[in-house]
């Protein structure tokens, strides 16, 4: 539970969508160690997950803006 709670929780959070009862909510699951553990996985997966959005478009970018590259792709 505490993982679908702190799931939802934090996606609202980052999409600044948190009512202020999930707020609080929120506020008071960082004194709770199994939803600070659960907080802390959902930030993890996110924040990887961006670092790849970030690493995919340096690469793509690289390759659009590389002579040859962007030759061969002709």
């Amino acid at each position: 539970m505490a993982t679908e709670r702190s799931s939802y929780l934090i996606n609202q959070l980052i999409s600044n969508n948190l009512s202020e009862a999930e707020l609080d909510e929120f506020l008071a699951g960082l004194h709770q160690d199994d939803m600070l553990n659960a907080y802390s996985d959902q930030l993890e997966i996110y924040f990887t997950k961006l670092l790849n959005q970030h690493e995919q478009s340096i690469i793509q970018s690289e390759t659009e803006n590389h002579p040859v590259l962007k030759q061969n792709q002709i």
